[in-house]
């Protein structure tokens, strides 16, 4: 006969369910807490640790991922947790050669490799069109189009649509009213400068004797491009389109930085003195070089002019015979500043209006050789540090300095996208990622032509020797296969 427990015996049963209850759901969320938070097991430590989490994309996408040997079930764009420490990864889908890295995750790190651009195994240039000689040429920054230039000593210029499927072209001839007439004997000398970023403006340096100035091309409308060194009667030794509306730009005169307003018809007055070279960062930011007189003392400065400062802030002083170069950029909301003395790089956080000292210094390196120049990439996720023997560069979110020595034949390491760097070497244009890894020998080329990547990444088009051996092509090859 069932006998019902008493009062106290059903409490304590109940005090004891709800305890189990409690700590079941404490242990749940914890489990839960520790899923969420990336923790897992480590067989081999015998530890509880944070895994990392890598995050892939490629250029084509949905290509395979495999980690350590072991191929993923998913395509890119992808992600997956794995241990800490040093794994090799390698994304590859057919008809392309693979993208390998071997590096370090640390714990509880988020790592992005959405940068793997993929390169066809078969590669044979389509040509598109042929001509005499290809003098100069230069790839608007939207990657839309392409401008050449035939002969240096005339105004005409060739420029190519690559936007469509299908490229056209028009030719670009300046109006002789807006340059001086050369004397008899005399020849003049027509070179290509720095585009606007939108890719419509593109400067044109024009030289005669020992006189030079600055022309703002519209490439749309030539009949509108200006002569901005007759037009404020400036002598002009470097300038930098701003923005958009080819009204806008920087110009080193006499040792001076200005601003000038095309439209406005105004000069500003010296924002910075002595200036060796600069740059420009969104529109109204300019880092700097400059030598100084000071007490019978020469020095070289590296500083920041922002639009509306009253005076320019001065970050590093070196002596006169140091190389020095500075660059700056934004990356998720930060400023960061590179400065390069010699053969020193140091990488600073925080804004440049407090000096020196209201800046966090990040990492700093001394490098194999002289640093001749250092950059952002556009995204401003790397630092780049040229010299003359080698580059190196240093990764912001994975924290890592990657040196790769250049080949003395090497022309003109530059910028094919934001993490992949084109150098030709020996007549051929070779491409690899920022950190210098997977190198890849892309196509032939004649001279020093650099290759650009179309705008949605589809092709590479160079400029390339002709079928006869003495023309020259523009030429290209599908990176993205059908």
């Amino acid at each position: 006969m069932y006998k019902r427990p008493s009062k106290r015996t059903q409490r304590l049963q109940l005090f004891a369910l709800y305890s189990v209850m409690s700590v079941t759901v404490v242990v749940v969320v914890a489990l839960l807490v520790l899923v969420v938070a990336n923790y897992g097991f480590n067989r081999e430590t015998g530890t509880l640790e944070q895994r990392g989490l890598m995050q892939f994309a490629s250029i084509p996408s949905g290509a395979n991922v495999t980690i350590d040997g072991s191929q993923l079930s998913s395509r890119t764009s992808t992600k997956q947790s794995v241990d800490p420490g040093e794994h090799s990864f390698m994304i590859h889908r057919d008809g392309y050669e693979s993208w390998k890295l071997t590096t370090k995750v640390p714990e509880g790190s988020l790592v992005w490799l959405n940068y793997a651009r993929l390169v066809p195994q078969k590669r044979v240039n389509q040509p598109i069109s042929t001509y005499a000689s290809v003098a100069a040429s230069s790839a608007a920054p939207d990657k839309k189009s392409i401008i050449l230039q035939y002969d240096q000593s005339r105004p005409v210029f060739r420029l190519v649509d690559i936007a469509r499927d299908q490229p056209s072209g028009k030719d670009i001839i300046l109006s002789s009213t807006l340059f001086d007439e050369p004397a008899e004997g005399q020849v003049p000398t027509f070179s290509l400068g720095g585009w606007d970023e939108g890719g419509r403006y593109i400067l044109v340096r024009y030289t005669l004797g020992d006189k030079t100035d600055v022309l703002v091309v519209d490439t749309r409308n030539p009949d509108q491009s200006v002569n901005v060194s007759r037009e404020f009667s400036l002598p002009i030794t470097q300038a930098v389109l701003s923005g958009r509306s080819g009204n806008i730009l920087y110009i080193v005169s006499e040792g001076s930085l200005r601003k000038v307003d095309i439209s406005g018809g105004t000069v500003s007055r010296s924002l910075v003195s002595g200036v060796e070279k600069f740059s420009l960062y969104d529109t109204n930011t300019i880092a700097f070089t400059a030598q100084v007189h000071n007490e019978g003392v020469n020095s070289r400065i590296a500083g920041i002019y922002h639009e509306g400062d009253n005076e320019p802030t001065i970050l590093k002083t070196v002596k006169q015979d140091t190389s020095l170069s500075i660059a700056t950029s934004t990356y998720y909301g930060s400023t960061y500043t590179a400065i390069a003395d010699g053969t020193k790089l140091t990488l600073y956080k925080g804004h440049y209006d407090q000096g020196i000292k209201g800046l966090e210094r990040i990492t700093e390196k001394t490098l194999p050789a002289a640093i001749t120049q250092v950059e952002f990439n556009d995204v401003g996720s790397y630092v780049l540090a040229r010299s003359e023997t080698s580059f190196t560069s240093y990764s912001l979110e994975r924290k890592l300095f990657s040196t790769v020595d250049i080949p003395v034949a090497a022309k003109d390491l530059y910028w094919l996208d934001s993490m992949h760097l084109g150098l030709i070497v020996d007549g051929i244009l070779t491409m690899r990622d920022i950190d210098g890894t997977n190198k890849h020998d892309l196509t032939a080329v004649s001279g020093a032509h650099k290759g650009v990547l179309s705008r949605n990444g589809t092709y590479l088009y160079s400029i390339g020797d002709g079928a006869d051996g003495e023309a020259v092509q523009l030429q290209r090859f599908r990176m993205i296969l059908k």
